[in-house]
């Protein structure tokens, strides 16, 4: 099939024309809110804590590192001059062990977070935050050994050894706080 020079040059144009769009968009600058968060509440509900967050000493500890973390990220929320407090309740704590995560388990925190002011009036209803690590495994298999398992246990435990895994899951969490807090 031939396409003639002036049949090109009118599909060329077609095109380029249909490219070009007349309409605009914008987008619409967040609505400033009138408070800023100043205090940061965390309770657990009960049966959230799942794997070595089952023990209680662990997930106090944790809970005092993870208040730290989610208080830093949502005091970088901009706002406004009333003082609120968001009140965190956990639904879910979930660190699993090294072996676990080796077939592939999940890190997780997640709960309802609300925002009230000093009297305890609801500035914000209660939405859900959450995050999630899922593990990164290795399936090599070689004449039917699963290297990748194994590779997968050591790798895992060196991130529950050195603390990696729990500081991974709270920065996560601090940052779907401040997201959420940012709508």
């Amino acid at each position: 099939m031939i396409v003639s020079r002036r049949s090109f040059a009118a599909a060329v144009a077609l095109v380029l024309v249909s490219a070009c769009s007349t309409s605009t968009t914008t987008s619409t600058p967040a609505t400033p809110k009138d408070y800023t968060i100043k205090t940061v509440q965390i309770q657990v509900a009960e049966g959230a804590g799942k794997g070595r967050y089952e023990d209680a000493a662990l997930r106090q500890q944790a809970l005092a590192t993870l208040k730290s973390d989610v208080t830093k990220a949502a005091a970088a929320v901009p706002g406004g001059s009333k003082a609120a407090t968001a009140q965190i309740v956990l639904t879910e704590m979930q660190l699993k062990t090294s072996g676990a995560r080796a077939f592939g388990g999940v890190n997780a925190i997640g709960g309802t977070m609300k925002i009230v002011d000093a009297q305890g009036n609801t500035l914000r209803e209660p939405q859900a935050v959450r995050y999630a690590d899922q593990a990164k495994n290795n399936g090599t298999v070689v004449n039917g050994l699963p290297i990748g398992l194994i590779i997968n246990a050591s790798r895992n435990n060196a991130a529950q050894q050195s603390g990696e895994d729990q500081a991974k899951l709270f920065a996560g969490f601090a940052a779907a706080v401040q997201n959420t807090l940012a709508k």
